[in-house]
């Protein structure tokens, strides 16, 4: 464990695990959105973002708005 005081301590130590986070919360509050926009543009009647999100939360629940997640957030936490 005496790694990460060390590591922290650099600048460029600070600004990586900064950058992790910075992506993962990117990641985070942006996916429901992307989720809905690929949900409208795959409907043929092209309803609202409003009326399939609460399709999607009433059918799925609220976890299925970030259903596939994770590896976008491994993907940007490791670069």
């Amino acid at each position: 464990m005496d790694f990460w005081p060390e590591f922290l301590a650099n600048s460029w130590g600070r600004e990586f695990v900064a950058g992790g986070i910075g992506g993962m919360a990117g990641v985070v509050s942006g996916y429901p959105l992307d989720t809905l926009r690929v949900w409208q543009q795959s409907s043929p009647s092209g309803p609202s973002a409003f009326s399939i999100l609460r399709n999607i939360v009433s059918a799925q629940g609220p976890t299925a708005l970030y259903r596939g997640m994770t590896a976008r957030i491994c993907h940007f936490s490791a670069a």
